[in-house]
């Protein structure tokens, strides 16, 4: 038998449909499902929410003082160069 007469007999035989009281086993065995619970849906957003805002916070927190601290040295280099400016009589 080749693969091509074996392809039209499968195609041929029509598969068995399950019995009435197999798919009522089937059904009763299958897990029912679970009423939503809305809350939950609002407690993963709010706790995104607040962890978002802490780690802006974190990064605010450390990114701050050095953005401060190069401010203030970039004015200092200007006024010592300024100062170097005026006593070399520039």
């Amino acid at each position: 038998m080749t693969d091509d007469e074996l392809d039209r007999l499968l195609r041929s035989v029509a598969p068995p449909q399950p019995s009435a009281a197999l798919r009522a086993a089937v059904l009763a065995a299958a897990p029912r499902p679970r009423p939503s619970q809305p809350g939950r849906r609002w407690w993963w957003a709010t706790a995104a929410g607040w962890t978002a805002a802490a780690c802006a916070g974190v990064l605010a927190g450390v990114f701050a003082p050095e953005v401060a601290t190069s401010d203030e040295l970039a004015w200092s280099d200007l006024a010592a160069a300024d100062a170097t400016w005026t006593e070399d009589g520039g």
